[in-house]
């Protein structure tokens, strides 16, 4: 019992100590411990700080004395550079520790480190001003140049309304660009001139700072949204594409020859429709990105529903013979064109199906005048005719342009 008892209460102690020994762990079914959470280490605050420092220390002059450097241009000595130097070096290092990195104090005291040394940098630099009238010093006017060059990176010009140009493209004027390039150009020609003199190259850096400042805060961002109309075009093409091989007959399947694919002219009309609603979308210089998704998904639906309406003919009768095509060439002329044929009422080829071939606006046909109605095909059945010859006429439209055709063609009796 005591054996027993000295073993549970190592189990439970173990349970609860929260042994990471495999074997324990195994023996008590734990699972293995979690791996402790990812410490996230932010060095943006400081990585910044070092940027700031580098381009304070490389943007000033560095001399031994006042005596050396031009009247009225601010100055470092070397060991004030050096400490500044040595700040930068230290930062640096926080930020690439690795195995194991930095920790966030760490961090965070080398920010605050650097701070204070740029702070005692810069105090430095504006108590110490050069006094020698016979020396001149462009460092701080070509730093201010090349900022104000920095400042055109990555900036359109557009004469426009932000609601006019594409969302998140930072543009301005062309006016704007002007008079920033027309204050670097004089701000160069005073940094080139070897007769400049320190007051008019620190009068220009002044200028070129003040037109950098003014280009930067005229800088605008276009808000109008990107247009994807891919998936739109898409949508039309496979709609379009589903009319291949479907001809109109307003008839039913047993009254159309095997295998033919048909729809009613109402249904390809309401198809035409639905996928010229979508195009002018597509061209619509107007269109909102809400509106190309919607006349999407409305050709999709329409093409789903042109698809459901197909039907399939299913006439054997060996009295039906298809194969009579119209066609046109783009003269208007009849290509591969019966010039007629014959049908009967009580024989076998009692029926005859006509088609016009290729894409038109409308189709038109008529029987000695007489309207019979629009779509693709005609059915022509001797019932419907009386004995005798009879003219089929068909009138294509395509782009306001009608072409018409005619077949001739004969109803007889035949008598056993």
């Amino acid at each position: 019992m005591k054996k027993q008892y000295m073993l549970g209460a190592i189990v439970l102690f173990l349970t609860f100590a929260g042994c990471t020994n495999p074997m324990v762990n195994n023996i008590l079914g734990n699972k293995d411990p979690p791996p402790p959470p990812n410490l996230v280490i932010d060095t943006t605050a400081l990585e910044g700080a070092i940027d700031a420092a580098v381009a304070a220390r490389d943007r000033v002059t560095v001399a031994s004395g006042a005596g050396d450097v031009a009247q009225g241009v601010h100055f470092v000595t070397q060991e004030q550079k050096a400490a500044l130097d040595a700040a930068i070096t230290a930062a640096q290092d926080v930020v690439d520790k690795e195995n194991p990195g930095a920790t966030q104090a760490e961090v965070d005291k080398a920010l605050a480190d650097l701070n204070t040394a740029i702070g005692v940098f810069n105090t430095a630099k504006e108590g110490q001003t050069g006094t020698n009238e016979a020396l001149t010093d462009t460092t701080a006017l070509n730093y201010a140049i090349d900022a104000a060059n920095a400042a055109k990176d990555g900036v359109a010009v557009r004469d426009d309304d932000p609601a006019n140009v594409a969302q998140g493209m930072v543009f301005v004027t062309p006016a704007e660009l002007a008079d920033l390039n027309a204050a670097i150009e004089s701000a160069q020609s005073v940094a080139d001139s070897s007769a400049s003199t320190q007051a008019q190259i620190n009068a220009a850096e002044d200028a070129v700072k003040e037109a950098t400042t003014t280009f930067t805060a005229a800088k605008k961002t276009g808000t109008k949204e990107e247009l994807d109309t891919t998936a739109l075009n898409y949508a039309i093409d496979a709609a379009n594409a589903a009319k291949t091989d479907v001809v109109v007959i307003n008839d039913v399947s047993d009254n159309v020859a095997q295998g033919t694919v048909f729809v009613s002219t109402e249904v390809m009309a309401t198809f035409n429709e639905a996928i010229a609603d979508a195009q002018a979308v597509v061209d619509s210089s107007a269109s909102t990105q809400a509106q190309i998704n919607a006349a999407e998904d409305a050709v999709k639906e329409a093409t789903a529903t042109f698809n459901t309406a197909k039907k399939t003919g299913t006439r054997t009768d060996e009295g039906v013979e298809t194969g009579v095509n119209i066609g046109f060439n783009d003269k208007g002329d009849a290509l591969d064109q019966k010039t007629s044929f014959v049908i009967s009422r009580t024989g076998e080829q009692n029926t005859k199906i006509v088609t016009v071939t290729g894409t038109w606006d409308t189709i038109q046909w008529s029987v000695d005048a007489l309207d019979k109605g629009i779509g693709q095909s005609i059915t022509i059945d001797a019932k419907d005719h009386t004995i005798g010859g009879h003219t089929l006429s068909v009138t294509v439209v395509k782009d306001g342009i009608p072409w018409s055709q005619s077949i001739s063609f004969t109803v007889i009796d035949l008598i056993d």
